[in-house]
């Protein structure tokens, strides 16, 4: 037994270490988790700020694909209620006008970026109430 342990363990002992090391910090340096990974969430566009008296008359409430990206591992955990866009409406007037919706106004946890938000432009009709 002593002779096995010699051999096999203690023969080359820090040359041993080193690959060990070497090979654990090439196995961190491209583990999967790392890898950056993208993904499209659908949410509905949510309107804030609206001014008092003013009411949205658009048919169709328009629902916005946010795309994300980040680590693999935390693009599995995102969940639709993490994320969602905003129409900024504080300095709409009645009429029909165009809005950028803001994607990700309720931040995204970090590490995660909003890449693209589609559509990029909202046409909406609003009339005063």
């Amino acid at each position: 037994m002593k002779d096995f342990f010699k051999r096999w363990v203690l023969h080359n002992f820090w040359l041993k270490v080193l690959s060990l090391l070497m090979a654990t910090g090439l196995w961190l340096a491209i583990s999967p988790d790392q890898e950056p990974a993208e993904v499209a969430i659908r949410v509905p566009i949510e309107f804030s700020h609206v001014p008092q008296g003013l009411e949205i008359s658009s048919t169709t409430i328009p629902e916005a694909q946010i795309r994300v990206r980040g680590p693999e591992r935390l693009i599995r955990e995102l969940r639709t209620t993490d994320i969602h866009a905003e129409l900024e409406l504080a300095d709409a007037k009645p009429g029909e006008r165009t809005f950028r919706p803001d994607g990700a106004a309720n931040s995204p946890p970090a590490d995660l970026h909003v890449v693209q938000v589609v559509p990029g432009r909202c046409i909406l009709v609003s009339i005063a109430g």
